[in-house]
């Protein structure tokens, strides 16, 4: 998942996932760290509820601001230093140019260095807004999503890309499929097609032939 500075966690205690290998756990922090404890039940559910913990801050927090208020809060002070600038340097070029195609060009190159501050902007909060709902969503329908997969057939898994499937199914028999974790590397329309696959097969309510995961070996508590 990705680090919120709002929740004012200190990255080196902020988990953005972990990875399971073997008899280890491999715990990934915001500031690249890692930590490695022992492959059990009880050390996963403590990383999990520690990780929810972290979403509960997030989702409540004001990260989902509205758009403009992103923009104004991440660039503003970046598009006012580059206005000051480069009105310092065209007041410049206009006493020493006898011409102002070079002011022109000037005043064109901070047309387009601004639009692009404005358009990375824009792209950064729809990564991130993307990661918000994809949370959210998540933290909506886990217990759907759960309860239900392992007593759909086939369909659940339609459209959805096989590596989102892995993340599901290579899991430990005692484990719920669907955590925070899990989807850490899945997209919103993964996570949405699950749902929504989930959704069709109970209004249908036909019977099917369960799906068989692969699972690894029980662990010990």
């Amino acid at each position: 998942m990705n680090y919120y500075k709002i929740t004012q966690i200190p990255k080196n205690k902020y988990i953005i996932g972990y990875e399971i290998k073997n008899d280890i756990i491999i715990i990934k922090f915001a500031n690249n760290e890692t930590y490695v404890v022992k492959n059990t039940v009880n050390n996963e559910n403590k990383i999990l509820e520690r990780i929810n913990k972290q979403v509960v801050l997030i989702t409540k927090s004001k990260v989902n601001n509205k758009l403009i208020n992103y923009i104004i809060v991440y660039y503003a002070g970046t598009i006012t230093a580059l206005t000051l600038i480069f009105r310092a340097l065209a007041i410049v070029i206009m006493f020493i140019s006898t011409s102002f195609s070079v002011f022109d060009i000037l005043l064109a190159s901070f047309n387009l260095i601004m639009a692009l501050c404005i358009f990375n902007g824009i792209r950064l909060f729809y990564k991130e807004d993307k990661n918000l709902k994809k949370i959210k969503l998540y933290c909506e329908t886990k217990e759907l999503l759960n309860n239900s997969i392992k007593k759909s057939g086939i369909n659940v898994l339609k459209k959805v890309p096989f590596m989102s499937i892995k993340k599901i199914s290579d899991k430990n028999i005692d484990s719920e499929l669907f955590t925070i974790n899990s989807i850490n590397k899945m997209s919103l329309k993964d996570l949405q097609l699950f749902k929504d696959n989930i959704g069709r097969e109970k209004e249908f309510d036909l019977e099917k032939e369960p799906l068989a995961y692969k699972t690894r070996v029980k662990r010990k508590n």
